[in-house]
């Protein structure tokens, strides 16, 4: 039986893949999920998570929050059943490179503030952001685009042309 939730966190539950089980329940009702403070390093290629089956289709979740998860890189769809995510939040995470799969047609918020990782050999030089990602107007709803400690070796105009 399908429960009614608008929100639900579960941060601080070392957990270390998505719950997709127990966000089937609740994926039709779903608005705000906060999955902060987990372990998540590779989002959407750890066990049962792969790709597009980590979160299952939730067509009214608007709200995002993966915090503080350690997530040091993003597979491609892994955000791609969720269709009217709106609000994407991915501070304190030490990822490196902006992730195709963070092209979401209809997100108006992206907040990424990266997190220095002390772990032995994933410490990048720079953050990897790359050239023409708004050029195809996928992104064009995105209004709010926080980038914080990301460390640009080189920012130009042609970033952002789109």
């Amino acid at each position: 039986q399908d429960l009614n939730f608008a929100s639900l966190g579960f941060g601080k539950n070392s957990l270390v893949t998505v719950p997709m089980k127990t966000l089937y329940y609740v994926r039709k009702s779903l608005r705000r999920l906060n999955l902060s403070h987990n372990y998540f390093n590779e989002m959407g290629s750890t066990g049962a998570n792969q790709a597009n089956s980590t979160f299952p289709v939730m067509p009214h979740l608007e709200e995002l929050i993966l915090d503080h998860c350690d997530i040091r890189s993003i597979e491609l769809h892994t955000f791609a059943n969720l269709p009217n995510l709106k609000l994407l939040s991915l501070k304190s995470n030490p990822i490196y490179t902006f992730s195709p799969a963070l092209i979401l047609p209809n997100l108006e918020a992206l907040h990424l503030y990266v997190e220095d990782d002390d772990e032995e050999g994933y410490r990048q030089s720079f953050f990897n952001f790359p050239a023409g990602l708004f050029e195809d107007l996928s992104m064009e709803k995105l209004r709010i685009l926080e980038l914080h400690n990301v460390h640009f070796g080189d920012l130009s105009d042609y970033h952002f042309k789109g």
